[in-house]
């Protein structure tokens, strides 16, 4: 064997495409404004129904709940909402089967 092998480094967090921040980038602006347009739904509802401080703190907390579910996390490169539709996929591609027990020694009892 060479006692030269040269070993492979892979940098750690590369990342191929420009981000805004760190997990947030291009492609997740649609899911946010999709988030922010029912946030600002809800909003509306809640200050017009209750009072309007209501309102407010529903959009900020809306709106921060919905950045903190679509930002990717760093080390799975996954937000929330993609580890959920994994979830989703993964129970409907399940098969169930039922069995029943059947004793062959003592037969139907």
């Amino acid at each position: 064997m060479n006692s030269d092998n040269k070993k492979l480094y892979i940098p750690f967090d590369l990342k191929i495409k420009n981000e805004l921040w760190d997990g947030f980038g291009k492609e997740q602006i649609p899911e946010l404004l999709i988030g922010v347009a029912v946030v600002l739904v809800l909003a509306l509802i809640a200050g017009f129904m209750w009072h309007v401080v209501i309102g407010i703190v529903v959009f900020g907390g809306g709106v921060f709940a919905t950045v903190a579910f679509i930002n990717k996390q760093r080390l799975i490169n996954l937000s929330l909402i993609d580890q959920i539709k994994i979830i989703v996929r993964h129970s409907r591609e399940q098969q169930k089967f039922d069995y029943k027990y059947k004793d062959d020694f003592f037969g139907d009892m």
